[in-house]
């Protein structure tokens, strides 16, 4: 959704069309790939609405058709002019339609964002650009997002790691840096 314009824009689906009252057509990006290199298929998309059917907001999903490769009708048990706004929230994400027989997947998932997941533990989160993004590849190579524990969780109060911590500044001239580095963190 792009917010600026408050308008839904196309992503997976490049473009749509409602045809009556009930129908709608989506026509796909081709080539768009999972971050395990598998091809996003028609069969992810149509496991994917069968799962929303189980919530309220989608119960009114009918069905899914073929019209071509790239193209697929959506049937609605009822008008929804909405529809477009509905699939483009995060609760209506496409998975693979094997998701659940992968062990691990909700720490390590399969996408088809600009990012895919490297690791994942309890310390660290580690995302790297993925290179067959159908999108603009994304600008940074990697991402680490680290989990400190709060001081206050590791020590006890009056316990043998309780300590008394001071923090002074002490301003150092700036000198030029002849030299670049990459860090984690």
């Amino acid at each position: 959704i792009n917010e600026e314009k408050g308008e839904v824009e196309g992503d997976l689906a490049h473009h749509w069309q409602q045809h009556g009252d009930a129908e709608w057509h989506f026509h796909l990006r081709p080539a768009v790939r999972w971050h395990d290199g598998r091809e996003l298929t028609q069969d992810d998309i149509a496991a994917t609405l069968q799962r929303l059917r189980r919530w309220p907001l989608f119960s009114h999903l009918r069905g899914i058709r073929r019209l071509a490769p790239h193209s697929l009708a959506l049937e609605l048990e009822r008008p929804d002019r909405w529809l477009p706004w509905l699939l483009a929230d995060s609760a209506a994400l496409i998975l693979p339609a094997d998701h659940d027989k992968h062990p691990g997947f909700a720490s390590h998932p399969v996408g088809t964002g600009p990012y895919r997941v490297a690791a994942n533990d309890a310390h660290r989160l580690s995302l790297q650009a993925f290179d067959d993004y159908f999108g603009y590849r994304a600008l940074l190579d990697q991402v680490d997002i680290w989990m400190m524990p709060k001081l206050g969780d590791e020590l006890e109060p009056g316990g043998p790691g309780l300590c008394d911590l001071t923090v002074e500044i002490n301003p150092q001239p700036v000198r030029p840096q002849t030299e670049m580095s990459l860090e984690a963190g």
